[in-house]
């Protein structure tokens, strides 16, 4: 409450001196809308002295925390969806302005400001910076922004007519279709959805797979809302006639990022509190097998030390448990005497089934049979003839 209340006591007087100065500087030329100047500039001065304040009471962490949860991720993923686009719009700024620094540098040419003037000039640009960064992120997100009345440049296409000259603006395309590989810049809201989606799920996961997806796509709208206002603070006319027209469509810039943000974030959203759960999930299994595994990898190193177990490289299989120590311990092949017997007994088998080689040959002349009497019976003993190449038969 002490911010707010900071914020506004700077933010009021600041706005009431910017509405004086628009309402002095009205001419027949130069007629700005009072409303307007104070609205931004209010805006602008409480965001300024809320933040000076935030930072006076203490860290910015500090101060996050002072939210509730939700309200902590819905801020921080939107600030990270803001930023990531508010950066791709500057490097879009500066990549146009080195593309094209030839016109930038003949424009500067023409109106040969002198000395004094080409640092006047300088400042110019350095203020209207903000705005060509905000046109850009509007360009990124699709819409585009416009440089008079009947005049669009967007990703779809570039129409112009007669521009200002001031010197940044030689930066702008020329009229005509865009090439095919700038539509890559729209992947750029989406990937910064992506990191909010992310933020916004690591700092407040929800217990219902449900919901995450639900408050990603809630940052999209949030930073679409953000776009929306800072896509109306830098437009507004600079003139009278066609250039009443300037800047990009608020609604639209705002409606782009909310849609393509909030996709983005959704999905990341849901994708990572869902592995944020099951990785919870999995920490009390964890730690109730982790006791059963160490024991049984202490008894594998005891029956291996004893000679009743020989070491297998092949590590324990992981399940759904993460790898510990004991995961890479070798196994133990615990020896079984009924299947060292067992396999004796085949090998036994398998060598009387191999065939025998075969006996001589018929043609070679065999030794004459000799034969044996057995003269143990006295009434008449009987011939027993033994064949030497009996084996060979059998």
């Amino acid at each position: 409450m002490l911010v707010v209340q900071a914020g506004v006591s700077l933010a009021a007087p600041y706005a009431m001196l910017a509405g004086l100065i628009a309402l002095v500087a009205r001419n027949e030329i130069t007629q700005p809308f009072i409303g307007e100047a104070l609205l931004s500039h209010f805006l602008l001065a409480f965001l300024a002295g809320s933040l000076a304040t935030a930072r006076m009471i203490g860290p910015w962490r500090v101060m996050l925390r002072l939210l509730p949860e939700r309200v902590r991720a819905l801020t921080v993923g939107t600030a990270v969806a803001t930023a990531v686009l508010l950066v791709a719009g500057l490097a879009l700024v500066l990549l146009a302005v080195v593309l094209n620094f030839g016109q930038v540098r003949q424009l500067s040419e023409v109106l040969s400001p002198g000395f004094v003037g080409g640092l006047l000039l300088i400042l110019l640009q350095l203020l209207y910076l903000l705005n060509a960064v905000i046109w850009a992120f509007s360009y990124i997100a699709g819409p585009g922004f416009a440089i008079g009345a009947d005049t669009l440049v967007a990703p779809t296409g570039v129409q112009l007519g007669t521009v200002p000259s001031l010197p940044m603006l030689g930066a702008l395309p020329e009229s005509g279709p865009v090439p095919a590989w700038m539509m890559a810049v729209i992947a750029v809201p989406f990937a910064a959805g992506a990191v909010a989606g992310v933020t916004v799920a690591r700092i407040s996961p929800s217990p219902s797979y449900e919901a995450a997806p639900l408050w990603g796509f809630l940052t999209g709208i949030t930073s679409g809302l953000v776009a929306g206002v800072l896509a109306a603070l830098s437009g507004g006319p600079i003139g009278g006639a066609r250039l009443a027209t300037v800047g990009p469509s608020p609604w639209e810039v705002a409606l782009s990022v909310a849609l393509e943000v909030g996709v983005a974030a959704g999905i990341s959203a849901g994708v990572t509190n869902l592995l944020l759960l099951n990785k919870r999930a999995r920490k009390p299994l964890d730690k109730a097998a982790a006791p059963v595994r160490k024991a049984g990898a202490a008894l594998a190193r005891a029956a291996s030390k004893v000679g009743l177990a020989e070491s297998d490289p092949r590590p324990l299989p992981g399940h759904w448990l993460d790898a510990t120590e004991a995961d890479t311990q070798e196994i133990p092949v615990i020896r079984d005497d009924w299947q060292d017997e067992h396999a004796s007994a085949e090998a036994e088998t398998l060598a009387q089934a191999r065939p025998r080689p075969a006996g001589p040959d018929p043609s070679v002349p065999r030794p004459p049979r000799k034969d044996i009497v057995d003269e143990s019976d006295d009434k008449g003993g009987h011939v027993i003839y033994v064949d030497p190449y009996a084996w060979d038969r059998d």
